[in-house]
């Protein structure tokens, strides 16, 4: 598919996941760990991650999906692939953490190590 054959798609999937989000955030309850790169995640990340992560694998099965919470898959992988997404769930954490509202969701698509989308 055509990036512009995807772009509702995906501002879907990122809306879906930005409820999600909200709705946790307004909740006040969530969990907190640290990454072993002694970053925070929270229960708000991992879900946004498994909303955007399966429905891109739907929307689009031949594409890769790079994803903040799932960077383990190794570079020498990575690099092969010609396009993928590229996914940051809850960008802004600490201030997601800190009740500041200042978060987003990101969803990029990149062709030949540009971005060619982004939601």
């Amino acid at each position: 598919m055509k990036p512009e054959e995807l772009i509702d798609h995906v501002i879907a999937i990122a809306m879906e996941a930005g409820q999600k989000i909200r709705q946790i955030y307004q909740q006040g309850s969530f969990s907190k760990e640290t990454k072993e790169d002694n970053t925070p995640v929270t229960s708000a990340d991992i879900a946004a991650h498994n909303i955007i992560c399966s429905s891109l694998q739907a929307l689009t099965p031949d594409i890769p999906v790079l994803s903040e919470e799932a960077a383990d898959i190794p570079l020498s992988e990575r690099s092969q692939w010609r396009r993928y997404w590229l996914v940051d769930p809850l960008d802004g954490t600490g201030e997601f953490i800190a009740g500041s509202g200042d978060f987003s969701v990101i969803i990029a698509l990149v062709e030949h190590n540009r971005p060619i989308m982004g939601v």
